[in-house]
This record gives C-alpha cells, structure tokens and sequence, in this order.
C-alpha cells in the first residue's frame, strides 16, 4: 500500500480523546485483531499490523487495551502509524510486567530484522512497561508522540541501527516495582550475545521534553555507537543525561561503552520538585565499561558540548553536574552551570586524554558535608585532564565557612595540566590535596 501524508490529527487532540473513552468501550476487544488496511476512526482493541502500509487514525479513531496487552504490534517492514492513539490499564501494578506490555511494540520477532518504520503524531497512555518499544529496527523514525503514566521506559529502542526520535514528549515514568525507569532509551537486549542483539547505532535523540523520571534516568544509551542527544529539555529526572555501558550477557560485567556521543544543546534542570534524591548523579553522565581504576575494559567516547544545567549535585562525592568515568578523549567543552551544589564538573577516575575547556559555573550552592565547592573536582585516580579557559564565581560573594574552590583535587595519582581560567572569587585557584596529583602548566 502506497503510504499518504500526514495530514490529520495533533498530540493534543490524541491526548484528550484517550481521556475520554467511555468504560464500555475501554473493554470491548480482548483479542488481537488484524489490521484490515482502513482508517481507524472509533475505538478498539488491540490490533497487530503485519503487511506493509499506512494506518492512519481519523479523529474518533482510539486503540484500548486491558491489562498484559499491548495496543498495536507491527511486525513488518515498510510501516506508517499516522497520529496513533492507544490507552492501556494504567501503570499501577504488583510485580514488574512479565508480558511486557506496551502501547506500541516493533519487531520482527527473535530472529528477524525489519526495516523503514515510522511513527508520525499521536499518543501513548497507562502502561507497565513501555510506551514504544522498538527491537531490530533499521531505519526509525518517532516524531511527535505524546506519552504519559508508563512504568519503565517512555520509548524503549533495542538493537535499532539508524533511528530518529523527535519532537515527543515523554512524561511520568513511575518505576513501580522495577530497579530503574527511562524516558527514552537506547539499548539491547542483554540476554542475547552481541552477535544476535547488537548495540544500537546511528541514533539521533533530538529535540524532545523528558520530564518526571524522579528515580532514575530522562535520555539514555546503554553502550549505544555513535547516539546524538540534542537539543533536548530534560526536567526532573534524577540523572538527566546518561552514557553507560551495557551489561555483560546474561548481567555479567560491563563490557561495550558508549561510542562517539554527542551530547549537545540539551537543557537539563532539577526543580527540587521531588524530595527523594538518592539516585540522582547528576545532569549529564559519562561512564565506560568496567569498575576499578584503570580498568582495560572498553572506555566510553565522545563529546558533552553546549548544554544548560541547573540544580544538580548534592553533598555525596559522587555527584555533579557533569560526571565522568572510564573514558577516553571525552571533552566536556562550552556548557553552562547556572546553578548547583558542591560540584560543577567531576572526573571521577580514569579519564584519559581529557578535556575540560570553554565551561561556564556561575555558582555552586553548598550542604552540611562537604562544606567547599568547586567548579572542577577532579576526585579519585588515572585521571588525564587539560583545564583551560572556564570561568566560575564571577558574580557571588565567597564566605570563610563555605569557601570556592577553581579546581580541587583530593585524589592521588592524576596528571592535571592547567591552562589559562577565570575562577572569579574562588578562594583557591587550585586545591591538589596533599600534592598526591602531578600538576602541569598546559601548553
């Protein structure tokens, strides 16, 4: 079937039509049903799309499932879902969702791989698992989809090689009963080798708004190649931004880092709008495979440039702004701090041939534990970092009890090389603890 344009319906109007499903109708299809090739214009159960084509949603046209049922499954190639509007159960539940229920799920099935699916428009609503789950997919794009109350991951891309999510809107991801939640991720499933799932590749994360993900992670790529997250707003999500390194199979050790990231443009801020902050690292973090210092395992690769960050960091020696770890070359370059507690930007350990250049900390407030703050921590071992050209506490008053520190070293065994900085009204420019770090004008 010849595909039409996009031509009807908005995320608005998706979002207010699932509201409105009378309760007769929100049961009425307890089976899959095939989809037929017409336009959806009324309310039904769930169907499956299993033929190349374009199924387009007129404006009564709702998809309403109960529980343990996914709305809409394609299991082809060469797939539109124009404006989709699919309601589930709600993501209340006891347990995690064994059934993997989702509003819309894309794959081929254990052994197959499908390519050009879209997903232009429409909305996703109260399901335990995913909103969009999307497996073996070449050639993705999800555009302007609204989705709401999911329990574990707004979008979910596994293995998917050449992708595009745009424009949505992903919010309220509750995690009940699950270790962690997601906004949007890119990942795979690591109960299969690398051969049989491999990473995702190609994929580009731009411009959508990622909020109320209190517990765990807003945008993410576990072990993803060459992933782009930009110009994104991320709010309320207890790591905002996360580069992390996939699983061993069968959850073995990490082994496959994130590669050649971009982390650019994105806007992420914490309101204090929830009060549980233990599983927040902070905006933007970057880590590779492996554990302890100096491990050979694959380092994580790429660039943070340009972001926006407010609110993040606490009084821990593991939270920042910017965080890092188990890298190689990472440059974290021309960002802007405008608010935060103890720590702007933080190598943890065993970043190599690093760059801090170009950033900006406008201030750092400060907790009972550590009582200083600085813009740049350099905090444990095997660190290899150039400082240049920052600048932080321009425009704040420094106090004796809560003192500023440029850069603060109380790790051993770093080589820190420091160019040309502006650290304001810092107390110290540089504070390496005990001298236990070797310190190298930068050339």
């Amino acid at each position: 079937m010849r595909r039409r344009p996009f031509l009807i319906g908005s995320i608005g109007a998706g979002l207010a039509l699932a509201v409105g499903v009378p309760p007769a109708d929100r049961a009425r299809a307890t089976v899959a049903e095939r989809w037929d090739g017409e336009v959806i214009d009324s309310v039904r159960g769930p169907i499956v799309v299993d033929r190349p084509g374009t199924v387009t949603f007129g404006p009564g046209g709702c998809i309403v499932v109960g529980a343990g049922q996914t709305g809409i499954t394609v299991r082809s190639s060469g797939v539109t879902l124009l404006d989709p509007r699919v309601e589930g159960p709600g993501s209340t539940f006891t347990g995690q969702d064994a059934s993997r229920s989702s509003g819309i799920a894309v794959s081929a099935g254990a052994t197959g791989t499908l390519d050009d699916v879209q997903v232009l428009g429409g909305s996703v609503r109260g399901f335990p698992y995913a909103g969009v789950l999307v497996s073996g997919v070449r050639g993705l794009v999800l555009e302007r989809i609204g989705i709401s109350d999911i329990a574990y991951s707004g979008v979910r891309l596994l293995s998917v090689v050449g992708g595009t999510v745009r424009g949505c809107v992903v919010s309220g991801l509750h995690q009940q009963d699950y270790p962690n939640s997601y906004g949007i991720a890119a990942t795979r499933d690591t109960n299969q080798s690398l051969e049989d799932a491999p990473r995702c590749s190609d994929i580009v994360i731009v411009g959508n708004e990622v909020r109320d993900v209190p517990r765990w992670e807003g945008i993410d790529t576990h072990g993803g190649v060459r992933v782009t997250i930009r110009d994104n707003t991320v709010v309320d999500c207890a790591t905002g931004i996360a580069l992390v390194p996939l699983k061993g199979l069968a959850g073995t050790a990490p082994d496959a880092a994130p590669l050649d990231a971009l982390v650019s443009g994105n806007t992420v801020t914490w309101t204090g709008k929830y009060s549980d902050t233990g599983t927040r690292w902070g905006a933007i973090k970057v880590q590779g495979a492996g554990s302890t210092v100096g491990s050979s395992a694959e380092r994580a690769t790429g660039a943070v440039r340009g972001n926006t960050i407010s609110g993040y960091g606490d009084g821990t020696s593991m939270s920042a702004s910017v965080f890092a770890s188990l890298t190689s070359g990472l440059v974290i370059a021309d960002n802007r701090i405008t608010s935060g507690l103890t720590r702007g930007i933080m190598l943890s350990h065993s970043n190599t041939a690093s760059e801090v250049v170009g950033n900006t900390v406008e201030d750092l407030g400060w907790v009972d534990k550590p009582a200083y703050r600085s813009a740049v921590d350099v905090r444990d071992a095997a660190n290899d970092v150039t400082i240049s050209d920052n600048r932080a506490f321009g425009s704040v008053v420094a106090t004796a009890a809560h003192p500023r520190y440029g850069v603060y070293a109380p790790g051993t065994g770093s080589t820190i090389r420091i160019g040309r900085n502006d650290w304001g009204v810092s107390d110290l420019p540089l504070v390496p603890v005990a001298q236990r770090n070797v310190v190298v004008a930068a050339g």
